[in-house]
Protein backbone atom coordinates (compact mmCIF):
# COMPACT_ATOMS: atom_id res chain seq x y z
CA UNK A 1 0.00 0.00 0.00
CA UNK A 2 2.84 2.40 0.85
CA UNK A 3 4.50 1.70 -2.50
CA UNK A 4 1.26 2.01 -4.45
CA UNK A 5 0.30 5.34 -2.89
CA UNK A 6 3.84 6.74 -2.56
CA UNK A 7 3.80 6.99 1.23
CA UNK A 8 6.32 6.47 3.97
CA UNK A 9 5.89 3.40 6.13
CA UNK A 10 6.08 2.83 9.87
CA UNK A 11 5.60 -0.77 11.02
CA UNK A 12 4.93 -0.91 14.75
CA UNK A 13 5.35 -4.40 16.21
CA UNK A 14 5.83 -3.31 19.81
CA UNK A 15 3.07 -5.62 20.99
CA UNK A 16 3.09 -8.59 23.34
CA UNK A 17 3.88 -11.07 20.55
CA UNK A 18 6.96 -9.57 18.90
CA UNK A 19 8.01 -7.15 21.65
CA UNK A 20 11.32 -6.35 19.94
CA UNK A 21 9.75 -4.49 17.03
CA UNK A 22 9.77 -4.85 13.24
CA UNK A 23 12.99 -2.98 12.48
CA UNK A 24 15.22 -5.24 14.55
CA UNK A 25 14.40 -7.98 12.05
CA UNK A 26 13.39 -6.33 8.77
CA UNK A 27 13.54 -3.20 6.69
CA UNK A 28 11.78 -2.25 3.48
CA UNK A 29 14.08 -1.00 0.71
CA UNK A 30 13.04 2.37 -0.64
CA UNK A 31 10.60 3.05 2.19
CA UNK A 32 12.03 5.06 5.03
CA UNK A 33 10.52 4.55 8.45
CA UNK A 34 7.95 7.34 8.79
CA UNK A 35 6.88 7.82 12.39
CA UNK A 36 3.45 9.46 12.80
CA UNK A 37 3.14 12.50 15.02
CA UNK A 38 0.02 13.44 16.91
CA UNK A 39 0.04 16.83 15.16
CA UNK A 40 -0.50 15.16 11.78
CA UNK A 41 -3.93 14.63 10.28
CA UNK A 42 -4.82 10.95 10.64
CA UNK A 43 -7.27 8.52 9.02
CA UNK A 44 -9.26 6.79 10.47
CA UNK A 45 -9.90 9.62 12.95
CA UNK A 46 -10.03 7.11 15.84
CA UNK A 47 -6.24 6.96 15.77
CA UNK A 48 -5.74 10.71 16.30
CA UNK A 49 -5.50 10.23 20.06
CA UNK A 50 -4.51 6.55 20.02
CA UNK A 51 -1.59 6.36 17.59
CA UNK A 52 1.01 7.48 20.13
CA UNK A 53 -0.15 5.10 22.85
CA UNK A 54 1.89 2.02 23.64
CA UNK A 55 0.79 -1.02 21.67
CA UNK A 56 -0.80 -3.96 23.37
CA UNK A 57 -3.54 -6.53 23.03
CA UNK A 58 -6.13 -3.73 23.00
CA UNK A 59 -5.32 -3.21 19.32
CA UNK A 60 -6.52 -6.72 18.47
CA UNK A 61 -9.73 -6.23 20.43
CA UNK A 62 -10.74 -3.16 18.41
CA UNK A 63 -10.08 -4.64 14.99
CA UNK A 64 -13.78 -5.14 14.25
CA UNK A 65 -14.63 -1.56 15.15
CA UNK A 66 -11.95 0.46 13.38
CA UNK A 67 -12.08 -0.29 9.68
CA UNK A 68 -9.76 1.04 6.99
CA UNK A 69 -11.53 1.91 3.75
CA UNK A 70 -9.05 2.87 1.06
CA UNK A 71 -11.85 4.47 -0.96
CA UNK A 72 -12.57 6.83 1.94
CA UNK A 73 -8.93 7.62 2.71
CA UNK A 74 -8.20 11.23 1.75
CA UNK A 75 -4.92 11.53 -0.11
CA UNK A 76 -4.22 14.83 1.65
CA UNK A 77 -4.42 13.18 5.07
CA UNK A 78 -0.84 12.95 6.31
CA UNK A 79 -1.07 9.62 8.13
CA UNK A 80 -3.05 6.49 7.32
CA UNK A 81 -3.25 3.85 10.06
CA UNK A 82 -4.07 0.19 9.46
CA UNK A 83 -4.16 -2.13 12.46
CA UNK A 84 -2.92 -4.97 10.26
CA UNK A 85 -5.15 -7.64 11.77
CA UNK A 86 -6.60 -9.94 9.14
CA UNK A 87 -5.36 -7.73 6.27
CA UNK A 88 -5.30 -10.10 3.31
CA UNK A 89 -4.21 -7.81 0.46
CA UNK A 90 -0.60 -8.02 -0.64
CA UNK A 91 1.81 -8.05 -3.53
CA UNK A 92 4.24 -10.78 -2.58
CA UNK A 93 6.49 -10.04 -5.56
CA UNK A 94 6.81 -6.40 -4.49
CA UNK A 95 7.50 -7.53 -0.93
CA UNK A 96 10.11 -10.06 -2.05
CA UNK A 97 11.96 -7.34 -3.98
CA UNK A 98 11.99 -4.89 -1.10
CA UNK A 99 12.13 -6.91 2.12
CA UNK A 100 15.54 -6.84 3.77
CA UNK A 101 16.16 -9.32 6.56
CA UNK A 102 18.33 -7.44 9.05
CA UNK A 103 18.83 -10.43 11.37
CA UNK A 104 20.38 -12.79 8.79
CA UNK A 105 23.71 -12.93 10.63
CA UNK A 106 21.90 -14.10 13.78
CA UNK A 107 19.85 -16.67 11.87
CA UNK A 108 22.87 -18.42 10.43
CA UNK A 109 22.70 -20.48 7.26
CA UNK A 110 19.22 -21.16 5.91
CA UNK A 111 19.69 -24.49 4.17
CA UNK A 112 17.79 -25.70 1.14
CA UNK A 113 16.25 -29.10 1.92
CA UNK A 114 14.99 -31.42 -0.82
CA UNK A 115 11.94 -32.42 1.24
CA UNK A 116 10.24 -30.73 4.21
CA UNK A 117 7.03 -31.23 6.17
CA UNK A 118 5.27 -28.60 8.27
CA UNK A 119 3.36 -30.14 11.18
CA UNK A 120 1.01 -27.37 12.30
CA UNK A 121 -0.70 -28.36 15.51
CA UNK A 122 -1.38 -26.59 18.83
CA UNK A 123 -4.69 -24.70 18.43
CA UNK A 124 -5.36 -26.34 15.05
CA UNK A 125 -6.63 -29.92 15.43
CA UNK A 126 -4.12 -32.28 13.84
CA UNK A 127 -5.32 -34.95 11.42
CA UNK A 128 -3.30 -37.90 12.70
CA UNK A 129 -4.32 -40.14 9.79
CA UNK A 130 -2.94 -37.54 7.39
CA UNK A 131 0.19 -37.20 9.53
CA UNK A 132 0.79 -40.95 9.29
CA UNK A 133 0.25 -40.89 5.54
CA UNK A 134 2.71 -38.01 5.12
CA UNK A 135 5.26 -39.75 7.33
CA UNK A 136 5.01 -42.94 5.26
CA UNK A 137 5.15 -41.07 1.95
CA UNK A 138 8.01 -38.71 2.88
CA UNK A 139 10.25 -40.52 5.40
CA UNK A 140 13.29 -38.39 4.53
CA UNK A 141 11.55 -35.03 5.01
CA UNK A 142 12.94 -32.66 7.64
CA UNK A 143 10.35 -31.45 10.13
CA UNK A 144 9.24 -27.93 11.03
CA UNK A 145 6.53 -27.80 13.68
CA UNK A 146 5.01 -25.96 16.65
CA UNK A 147 3.57 -29.00 18.43
CA UNK A 148 5.40 -31.62 20.46
CA UNK A 149 2.65 -34.25 20.02
CA UNK A 150 2.81 -34.03 16.21
CA UNK A 151 6.59 -34.34 16.30
CA UNK A 152 6.46 -37.35 18.60
CA UNK A 153 3.96 -39.08 16.29
CA UNK A 154 6.23 -38.40 13.30
CA UNK A 155 9.28 -39.75 15.12
CA UNK A 156 7.43 -42.92 16.05
CA UNK A 157 7.16 -43.64 12.33
CA UNK A 158 10.46 -42.05 11.23
CA UNK A 159 12.78 -42.17 14.26
CA UNK A 160 15.75 -40.88 12.24
CA UNK A 161 13.91 -37.77 11.02
CA UNK A 162 15.59 -34.42 11.54
CA UNK A 163 13.44 -31.97 13.52
CA UNK A 164 14.54 -28.40 12.87
CA UNK A 165 12.35 -26.59 15.40
CA UNK A 166 13.62 -26.59 18.98
CA UNK A 167 10.68 -24.66 20.46
CA UNK A 168 7.54 -26.79 20.67
CA UNK A 169 4.28 -26.25 22.52
CA UNK A 170 3.16 -28.97 24.90
CA UNK A 171 -0.37 -27.88 25.85
CA UNK A 172 -2.27 -27.13 22.66
CA UNK A 173 -1.46 -23.42 22.53
CA UNK A 174 1.15 -21.53 20.57
CA UNK A 175 4.28 -20.39 22.37
CA UNK A 176 3.17 -16.78 21.91
CA UNK A 177 0.20 -17.64 24.13
CA UNK A 178 1.74 -19.81 26.83
CA UNK A 179 4.98 -17.99 27.57
CA UNK A 180 8.64 -18.27 26.70
CA UNK A 181 9.55 -21.69 28.18
CA UNK A 182 13.04 -20.46 29.05
CA UNK A 183 13.58 -18.76 25.70
CA UNK A 184 13.80 -15.02 25.21
CA UNK A 185 11.23 -13.36 22.95
CA UNK A 186 14.05 -12.50 20.57
CA UNK A 187 15.08 -16.16 20.32
CA UNK A 188 11.50 -17.19 19.57
CA UNK A 189 11.20 -14.49 16.91
CA UNK A 190 14.41 -15.69 15.25
CA UNK A 191 13.17 -19.28 15.33
CA UNK A 192 9.89 -18.29 13.66
CA UNK A 193 11.72 -16.34 10.93
CA UNK A 194 14.16 -19.20 10.39
CA UNK A 195 11.31 -21.71 10.07
CA UNK A 196 9.50 -19.43 7.62
CA UNK A 197 12.56 -19.00 5.40
CA UNK A 198 13.37 -22.71 5.57
CA UNK A 199 9.87 -23.58 4.39
CA UNK A 200 10.12 -20.97 1.65
CA UNK A 201 13.39 -22.41 0.30
CA UNK A 202 12.61 -26.14 0.44
CA UNK A 203 12.53 -27.87 -2.94
CA UNK A 204 9.41 -29.79 -1.94
CA UNK A 205 7.25 -28.96 1.07
CA UNK A 206 4.16 -30.63 2.52
CA UNK A 207 1.68 -29.29 5.07
CA UNK A 208 -0.25 -31.24 7.66
CA UNK A 209 -2.70 -28.35 7.79
CA UNK A 210 -3.39 -26.89 4.36
CA UNK A 211 -5.02 -23.82 5.96
CA UNK A 212 -1.83 -22.75 7.71
CA UNK A 213 -1.09 -19.18 6.59
CA UNK A 214 2.46 -19.52 7.90
CA UNK A 215 3.12 -22.37 5.47
CA UNK A 216 1.15 -20.85 2.59
CA UNK A 217 2.81 -17.44 2.79
CA UNK A 218 6.24 -19.02 3.09
CA UNK A 219 5.74 -20.98 -0.12
CA UNK A 220 4.33 -17.94 -1.98
CA UNK A 221 7.23 -15.81 -0.75
CA UNK A 222 9.76 -18.45 -1.79
CA UNK A 223 8.30 -18.81 -5.29
CA UNK A 224 8.24 -14.99 -5.68
CA UNK A 225 11.92 -14.72 -4.74
CA UNK A 226 12.84 -17.48 -7.20
CA UNK A 227 10.87 -15.76 -9.97
CA UNK A 228 12.46 -12.35 -9.56
CA UNK A 229 15.94 -13.93 -9.31
CA UNK A 230 15.16 -15.75 -12.55
CA UNK A 231 14.23 -12.42 -14.15
CA UNK A 232 17.45 -10.86 -12.89
CA UNK A 233 15.61 -8.27 -10.81
CA UNK A 234 17.57 -9.21 -7.68
CA UNK A 235 20.78 -11.18 -7.31
CA UNK A 236 20.26 -13.09 -4.05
Amino acid sequence: MAVKYNRGLCVDWSDTLWTEGFYRYFSIAGLEESKPNITHSIYPEFWTNAVNKSNGDWIYRIKDYVGFDIAAADGDTQVWVHAGVGFRAWSMTTLAKRLKIECLAELGEIKVYPSLVHLRGTDRPADLDKLQALAEQHPLAVVVSDDVTCVQKWLEINPQAQVLTETLSTDGRGLHQVGLHGWTRHQLNLRAISDFLTISRAEQAYALNEESLFFTMARIYGSSVKEIIKKGEINT
